[in-house]
């Protein structure tokens, strides 16, 4: 276990972004004991089977989520990054039904499970905090199903392009916004249900309809709301993890 730093300051930023955190409250999170792990790119978070005795919580860099079907192909099926809940901070002990795979360097907190309910229990707000941030989630995670549902190509890598926006500027995407992409074009197909043709033949379409310019594996959104309508991306479920975090004195 690590000594009391400041290693869990993206959690106590998540949290405080849900509701106003006291000082005490902020220093309860940072005080959490907790194992710290450093995955390099490609390697595994969780795999299927795994037990995760603790509560993961990613505190840098970007993975994604999958499964893989009885054929054996990947199905991409959401996208972590900083603050992010790997799995419940509930007990009992769960076995993981995901693979959650590093696509850069990331770094993962594991909490006792104990030591997250015993504070859950005696600080309200952080509680409400932690179910705030489950409900956000899936809202996001219903609008991935959407996204592989009834959508064409364009629609399904527009609202992934909003997605990876959104989780890497701190305030959301704005006009002349740009992105280095953290997935390859078959990681995209794996999370927008295409084959990585399609992908590539979509990524040029919008670039000649000037709905994004690329280079080489940067990203830039000359107009954030023609890229938003596309995708018809819904900010609601990320208002909070935008807003500013402003832990204040009770």
């Amino acid at each position: 276990m690590t000594s009391p730093d400041q290693a869990l300051a993206p959690l106590a930023a998540r949290l405080g972004r849900c509701v106003q955190l006291s000082a005490e409250d902020r220093k309860a999170i940072l005080e959490l004991p907790h194992q710290e792990r450093l995955i390099e790119p490609g390697h595994y978070i969780l795999k299927e089977g795994d037990m995760a005795p603790g509560w993961h919580v990613q505190l840098a860099g970007v993975a994604h989520r999958h499964r893989i079907s009885a054929d054996g192909m990947r199905h991409i099926v959401g996208i972590h990054g900083h603050g992010d809940f790997l799995n419940l901070p509930m007990p009992p002990p769960t076995i993981s039904e995901d693979f959650i795979q590093a696509l850069t360097p990331v770094r993962v907190a594991a909490v006792p499970m104990d030591s997250i309910m015993a504070l859950s229990h005696t600080r309200m707000t952080i509680f409400k905090a932690i179910c705030g941030e489950i409900a956000a989630d899936m809202s996001i995670n219903r609008a991935w199903i959407s996204n592989v549902g009834r959508r064409d190509a364009r629609a399904r890598i527009a609202y992934l392009l909003c997605e990876l926006v959104t989780r890497s500027k701190p305030g959301g995407g704005v006009d002349g916004c740009s992105i280095t992409l953290p997935m390859s074009q078959v990681e995209m197909a794996d999370a927008t249900g295409i084959t990585t043709v399609h992908v590539n033949r979509t990524l040029r379409a919008m670039e000649e309809q000037d709905i994004i310019r690329r280079q080489r594996r940067e990203i830039i959104v000359p107009d954030w709301r023609v890229l938003t309508q596309i995708a018809e991306f819904r900010s609601a479920p990320w208002a909070r993890r935008l807003a500013n975090d402003r832990p204040k004195d009770s």
